[in-house]
């Protein structure tokens, strides 16, 4: 795989039906980003339940995408940030004492197009929902 490999999630083993624990197949495909120095992560619509930790450790050269399916609908500034109608969701239900997606030392990450949401009968679904060591601010879009 090259540096702008895009690889699916369900070529990983994600079944994103809200129910099966696809962890272990986020888990996999980070390490074949990692295996492939870096890359795009497609994430198809769909519900992927996040019951097993996902920790992956990247090296500082590597570029990160994680891509989900593109909303159709624009977001109103005007309103509260709901309705965008993502489709490729990450559920949480690691726990109230596990981190449930720690990706660090990319030197670059970008998420685009996903949700992240809990289980509605659940307090708390995870101590962390999701971690990054790298967190780059920039102060205009050119830079």
């Amino acid at each position: 795989m090259s540096k702008l490999t895009t690889i699916n999630l369900f070529d990983f083993g994600a079944v994103g039906d809200g129910i099966a624990d696809d962890g272990p197949a986020l888990q996999s495909a980070l390490d074949a980003l990692a295996q492939a120095g870096g890359g795009t992560l497609y994430v198809p619509p769909g519900h992927y339940a996040i019951v097993t930790p996902v920790v992956k450790q990247f090296n500082s050269a590597t570029s990160i995408v994680l891509q989900g399916e593109p909303s159709t609908t624009p977001i109103s500034v005007a309103g509260n940030g709901l309705g965008l109608d993502l489709t490729s969701d990450f559920i949480i239900k690691v726990g109230p004492t596990n981190d449930a997606i720690s990706i660090l030392g990319a030197g670059t990450l970008r998420v685009n197009d996903l949700s992240f949401t809990g289980v509605e009968e659940v307090t708390t679904d995870a101590h962390v929902v999701f971690e990054t060591d790298r967190y780059r601010r920039r102060k205009n879009p050119t830079q």
